[in-house]
């Protein structure tokens, strides 16, 4: 089986502000992929995997069209928080498959969205916000592996010193782990620095076989792709 690599990207600024369409979002980071691929245009694309949690019907037909594409396949994957990762395995499941030579994953939210708490929700307990889930997996990591708040503050101060070299990044401030670890606990186990934000934002990939990745200049070729669903 072929494999797979990773041959343009393009990414809209993330901000607090809402969005003009989620459809205006995805197109616009898809154009911006697909030229930083070596002037790729719709007609190159076989598939295309769009990932959201807004509740707009059709988005993969809608991008494909925005693109000037007519893929094999125009899906829209939905895992709630898993949805982006989801999407480029998808993705690279129809290039291996021998589906699609090139596939344009797309991915957009907005802070003006609908969120997703879901009516199995219900029948967990009185808190449903996402963060209340969130410090319930953060403690039941730390037991079971012996980890400690200054270890999981860590992974936060990381990701906010990576965000300073990215221009597209919602925020560029840099926070030490003293900061996170001051910061205001928001729920059990987890406090407001590690936490992500509700933002405006689009990002995009395009996959490529190898046929197709040898007329780009640098493919970043996928090594291993592995999933797990828990309840």
């Amino acid at each position: 089986m072929t494999r797979v690599a990773i041959v343009g990207t393009g990414t809209i600024r993330f901000t607090k502000e809402p969005a003009g369409s989620i459809e205006g979002l995805l197109a616009a980071s898809a154009r911006a992929a697909l030229e930083s691929a070596g002037g790729m245009d719709g007609a190159d694309v076989g598939a295309v995997m769009v990932s959201t949690n807004d509740h707009s019907a059709y988005l993969g037909p809608i991008l494909a069209e925005s693109v000037g594409a007519s893929p094999g396949a125009a899906l829209k994957v939905e895992s709630m928080c898993s949805s982006g990762a989801n999407a480029i395995v998808s993705g690279y499941a129809h290039i291996r498959a021998g589906l699609a030579k090139t596939v344009l994953v797309a991915g957009a939210d907005a802070s003006d969205g609908p969120g997703r708490i879901l009516d199995w929700d219900d029948s967990r307990g009185d808190d449903r916000r996402p963060v209340a889930w969130a410090s319930r997996f953060a403690a039941s990591y730390m037991s079971r592996h012996g980890v400690s708040a200054d270890q999981i503050a860590a992974v936060a101060a990381r990701s906010h010193q990576n965000a300073q070299a990215n221009p597209h990044a919602y925020a560029h401030g840099a926070h030490s782990i003293r900061d996170i670890l001051d910061s205001k606990l928001v729920a059990p186990s987890l406090r407001l620095l590690e936490c992500s934000r509700a933002c405006t934002g689009a990002s995009s990939v395009i996959l490529a076989s190898e046929d197709a990745a040898a007329r780009c200049e640098s493919p970043a070729w996928i090594a291993g792709i592995g999933q797990k669903t828990a309840g």
